[in-house]
């Protein structure tokens, strides 16, 4: 499901975009990297307190990581990891994969909002 993602930053500013959303309805997601554009939205569902994420041959990408409450707790970046398998383990709620360079710096990255795209 498309979802429209604003990332609110620091400085006041906002970096918007439409992403297709999955839920992570158990302690592991394999993301289908042939099927996938980024961004790429993973909300976790289950109950559990961490997530184990699939990224196997996915293109290079940052993984910025939301609690609960929707605030930064930290980005991981994936790179040059397309030869043997590749997993990352998260306790965030809402997991954000986005395509390399990266519209907004990093370092200003405070929340992320997801709402229902127009039609």
């Amino acid at each position: 499901m498309k979802k429209q993602v604003i990332v609110w930053l620091k400085n006041g500013m906002i970096a918007k975009m439409n992403a297709e959303t999955i839920p992570a309805m158990s302690h592991q997601v394999h993301i289908p990297s042939t099927a996938v554009d980024l961004p790429l939205v993973i909300v976790v569902k289950h109950q559990g307190l961490s997530t184990l994420i699939d990224l196997t041959g996915m293109n290079d990408c940052v993984v910025l990581q939301f609690g609960a409450d929707r605030y930064f707790t930290g980005a991981t970046y994936f790179q040059h990891c397309n030869t043997g398998a590749f997993m990352i383990q998260s306790q965030a709620r809402f997991i954000l994969l986005m395509p390399l360079p990266l519209p907004f710096p990093l370092e200003e990255t405070e929340e992320i909002q997801l709402k229902a795209t127009e039609a």
